[in-house]
């Protein structure tokens, strides 16, 4: 599956795997090498500590790490639209919302909503999933969607790229 590119299908296979066997390491890198390059940087890193919790070689780790660092990927950074495909597969599937928070909603945004507008906040991207931005500011990387919320802090998602490293987030 990950070969020919399939890598939702690879990620929900080693997902199963992991479950199946949840001893082998080599099962949590290869999970996490797959969340890294889709873009899931902190699933990605829970699964490389499972692995090293498992005995894997922690030094070979970080060296992969820096290598990753180190060298440009050579798979395009997410854009927009698959930015927001990728919230709401994450939102639909996972119970972490600790988690949704990291990979998805900028620092200073995540104290701007919580867990109880999980249902309100999915919805709101389901709305402007595939649509156009109201608004986009090409300097800044930032675009904004105007959603007919009624929760306080949803009428307006705008999705921002760091200007550090390129990842898109989530601004309420």
């Amino acid at each position: 599956l990950y070969k020919i590119g399939a890598k939702d299908h690879a990620i929900t296979a080693y997902r199963m795997l992991s479950t199946e066997v949840p001893q082998n390491p080599l099962i949590r890198v290869a999970l996490g090498t797959l969340y890294q390059e889709v873009q899931w940087y902190s699933l990605g890193e829970r699964e490389y500590e499972a692995a090293v919790d498992l005995g894997y070689d922690e030094s070979y780790m970080q060296a992969a790490r820096v290598d990753q660092q180190l060298t440009p990927s050579s798979y395009p950074s997410r854009d927009l639209n698959v930015f927001l495909n990728d919230a709401v597969r994450m939102l639909e599937s996972s119970d972490s919302w600790e988690e949704f928070l990291r990979e998805f909603v900028s620092p200073e945004s995540r104290t701007k909503i919580d867990r109880r507008m999980e249902y309100s906040l999915l919805q709101a991207l389901r709305t402007i999933q595939g649509t156009a931005p109201d608004q986009e500011e090409p300097d800044t990387g930032i675009s904004t969607f105007e959603c007919h919320s009624a929760i306080g802090g949803l009428e307006r998602i705008s999705v921002a790229k760091n200007a550090d490293d390129g990842r898109l987030f989530l601004k309420f």
